[in-house]
């Protein structure tokens, strides 16, 4: 499974240096990166409805993302997450650097919740904004809306909190930011393909679980045998690492009757 990480790594790295190369030569000053950013297909619908279609705003590339997106994550929970979003690779490389610097953590699990709620209220705050003011209204806050104007103050302390959380807590922004992560991690959870583990040795795994302490979603592996969770980001990471080989496994959801799905 090395082979996957390794194709992983790849995959990520070739839709960050695309996604670079766009934003600094390619994108209209006023579109910005949000002309490719995968939450437009929520933001701009919201928009356009509250305006009844007359806000002429519509970001092709960026909806097209985005449903593709949705569509990954009824495949493999949260595919776009885990192997495309280059916000996703930043962090990576930040907390493998957190890491080196020794000042990474894990946080409890019982913070587990906290990924979801937090992410939700994003949401649910960015969109009754930019339906109240017809405008996409994170992109006055967002550090990479640098085309149209300097960073704000705003902008700066968010980069900045970004920046340190990634260094810190592994997938910092997709656990207490992400808006559309949410929606992924939803329908991730009707997802065609899951992991399904073979292991029920809950006493060892209980104690100290290999798998569990590289899974980027802080998800508890050891509760039951089939992951059904809106934190897991389908990176395939537990498919590999257990001393005992008894790692997870990509297969159909559905393909017989789960006990304990979680």
């Amino acid at each position: 499974m090395r082979k996957i990480q390794t194709i992983r790594g790849i995959t990520e790295g070739i839709f960050l240096g695309v996604t670079v190369l766009l934003m600094v030569f390619f994108l209209k000053p006023y579109a910005a990166v949000h002309s490719i950013c995968p939450f437009s297909l929520v933001n701009l619908l919201l928009i356009n409805i509250s305006t009844r279609f007359e806000a002429g705003v519509f970001f092709p590339t960026g909806v097209t993302i985005g449903a593709t997106a949705v569509l990954s994550s009824l495949v493999i929970p949260r595919f776009f997450c885990g192997w495309i979003c280059p916000i996703g690779t930043v962090e990576r490389l930040l907390f493998a650097a957190g890491k080196k610097l020794g000042i990474s953590c894990r946080l409890p699990g019982n913070f587990s919740y906290v990924y979801f709620f937090a992410p939700l209220l994003v949401l649910l705050t960015v969109s009754f904004l930019s339906i109240k003011s017809g405008v996409i209204c994170c992109q006055s806050i967002c550090p990479l809306f640098y085309h149209t104007k300097l960073l704000g103050t705003v902008s700066i302390v968010l980069l900045v909190l970004f920046v340190a959380g990634s260094l810190v807590i592994e997938r910092f922004f997709c656990k207490f930011v992400c808006p559309f992560g949410v929606i992924l991690g939803v329908f991730g959870l009707f997802s065609i393909f899951t992991l399904r583990s073979t292991c029920f040795d809950k006493p060892c795994l209980e104690q100290n679980c290999t798998l569990a302490s590289v899974c980027p979603g802080e998800i508890d592996l050891y509760r039951a045998n089939v992951i059904r969770s809106v934190n897991c980001y389908g990176c395939l990471k537990c498919t590999r690492g257990c001393p005992l080989g008894r790692n997870f496994k990509l297969g159909i959801r559905y393909a017989k009757k789960d006990s304990g799905d979680r």
